[in-house]
């Protein structure tokens, strides 16, 4: 059938381990902290009146010509 797996947690893949014991190397102790911005969208000044949910009840419980032409209407908007 198939081989035998691969040994996983050696030292292969050319990945090299840190010795026991040894540090890490240093790491450079200089940190830039970003300044949080917050971004924010209010209402709209002039609400469009969106009637895709009533055109997909339409398409799926209703007549589907009637639904496939809401949808698009309601799409085009």
């Amino acid at each position: 059938g198939y081989g035998a797996p691969p040994q996983y947690g050696g030292a292969g893949h050319g990945q090299q381990g840190y010795p026991m014991g040894q540090p890490y190397p240093a790491q450079p102790a200089t940190v830039t902290v970003q300044p949080t911005v917050y971004v924010t969208q209010g209402p709209l000044a002039n609400p469009v009146n969106d009637y895709l949910c009533y055109s997909i009840f339409t398409l799926l419980c209703c007549c589907l010509p009637l639904g496939i032409a809401a949808l698009i209407y309601s799409i085009a908007v």
